[in-house]
């Protein structure tokens, strides 16, 4: 059986964000930023992982999430927001697939990396299977 790739793993922590329209789209947009901003955090710190994970999370908000949300057609300053946040989207995209590369050639410090994926997540806040 043929042992899945590092991103393919690494996307399944970054699950598309269900459209909530109770929720404004600023929520959304704030949310689009502060992703954005941690992504430059890991960037820094040479984490390719965490990075790929935020840049999934960005990308997969900018690109399914928003565009699906009530407000998006009928205010015009939601079009111009969502315009800002092109460039980085682009950038993002493209990191991707860069990162995608590196990391599925990873090899053996990809496991030790999958570990501390692991654990950042359960830093950031998000949902950690619950051991017995």
């Amino acid at each position: 059986m043929k042992k899945p790739k590092t991103s393919q793993l690494l996307m399944k922590q970054a699950p598309c964000i269900p459209v909530n329209s109770r929720f404004p789209i600023e929520e959304y947009y704030d949310r689009a930023e502060r992703l954005m901003r941690q992504a430059m955090i890991y960037r820094a710190s040479m984490d390719h992982f965490n990075l790929f994970v935020i840049q999934a999370r960005f990308s997969s908000l900018l690109l399914d999430t928003i565009p699906k949300h009530q407000e998006f057609k009928h205010k015009p300053a939601n079009r111009e927001r969502y315009k800002k946040l092109n460039e980085p989207l682009c950038r993002a995209i493209s990191e991707l697939e860069s990162l995608t590369k590196t990391l599925d050639q990873g090899g053996d410090q990809g496991k030790k990396e999958k570990e501390k994926v692991g654990r950042g997540a359960a830093r950031a806040g998000e949902p950690v299977a619950k051991r017995e």
